[in-house]
């Protein structure tokens, strides 16, 4: 009998868990299952969590042999904010695209910190506007941008308004080139910082950025380490 995971509380995390460790998306993942034989099986894929908070893996081999219902998996998610480690269920699987319905076991466990080295920054206020769910702009709603530290995954700045997770806004980085670096931002956590004069401190990651415009930032982060390196000899 298939099994409804939204019923069974399926979302990207495991129902118990209330706080995100990395954001929503798309996520280049490995399975690991033990066969009924005692051989250990290995598959890639990609998880992703669909409106109806169920969490699902696709894999990137259909062909290829897949775990059945009720079966224990190992995951290992990896994400620009660092390689993740867990365990799952798989719940059921979809006889049309063969991808698997999966519920997370526990707590998964944050292996690497993060992919990119981050550094404190002063690039200046920047507008931002909100986006809707598809990418668009909802109608022009100004933020505030104030940059705090940069990373090639991530931006952490102020703002003057306080957003909510996995909102979308774009920005422009303004670095040493003449050219801006125009990102879009997806929204992890807003933690106020004063009520009075409206501030906020917004930790996001970059959403969609070409590979060229990543190493722009790393490699700008790389020159502001070695300039902060040289100054403190």
């Amino acid at each position: 009998m298939a099994v409804d995971c939204a019923r069974e509380g399926s979302n990207l995390y495991g129902a118990a868990m209330a706080q995100r460790p990395f954001p929503h998306g798309a996520h280049q993942t490995g399975l690991e299952w033990t066969a009924p034989g005692g051989a250990l099986k290995a598959l890639k894929g990609v998880v992703y969590d669909t409106p109806d908070a169920e969490l699902r893996f696709r894999p990137s081999n259909p062909a290829g042999e897949l775990p059945p219902p009720r079966t224990g998996v190992g995951l290992a998610v990896a994400t620009d904010l660092g390689l993740f480690l867990g365990q799952a269920v798989v719940l059921r699987q979809d006889p049309a695209s063969r991808e698997l319905c999966l519920d997370v076991s526990g707590e998964l466990t944050q292996l690497q910190r993060r992919q990119y080295f981050r550094i404190g920054v002063g690039l200046g206020d920047a507008p931002g506007r909100l986006l809707d769910a598809s990418g668009a702009p909802p109608g022009y709603l100004p933020v505030r941008v104030s940059p705090r530290n940069l990373s090639g995954g991530g931006l952490c700045f102020e703002s003057d308004r306080a957003l909510e997770r996995d909102a979308r806004l774009t920005t422009e980085l303004h670095l040493e080139e003449a050219t801006p670096v125009v990102v879009t931002c997806g929204v992890l956590d807003c933690v106020v910082l004063d009520a009075h004069r409206g501030a906020w401190r917004v930790r996001s990651f970059f959403v969609g950025m070409p590979d060229r415009d990543r190493q722009r930032i790393v490699r700008y982060v790389q020159r502001q380490q070695l300039l902060l390196h040289r100054h403190r000899r």
